[in-house]
């Protein structure tokens, strides 16, 4: 019987973690976004808790969301 081999992507799991110092510095660590997904999933949280004095943005923040690789398609088709 022939089998078949598939390759999965694996998909690496969003993840929002949250840390607040004993001094009540908060910290938000985005993992498994890409792009400005990440930007988006913690946005609420931002806004909520009040003014972002820092943010540093992973290698992953430079690489294109799948809606963002989507919508360039659509672009460059629709031209």
């Amino acid at each position: 019987m022939p089998t078949s081999h598939h390759r999965h992507r694996q998909q690496q799991k969003q993840t929002l973690e949250i840390t607040i110092a004993p001094g009540g510095a908060i910290a938000i660590e985005a993992s498994g976004f890409k792009g400005s997904d990440c930007e988006q999933a913690t946005r609420d949280l931002e806004q909520a808790l009040g003014i972002v004095r820092q943010r540093t943005r992973k290698p992953e923040f430079y690489q294109k969301a799948a809606n963002q690789t989507h919508q360039s398609n659509q672009q460059t088709q629709g031209t």
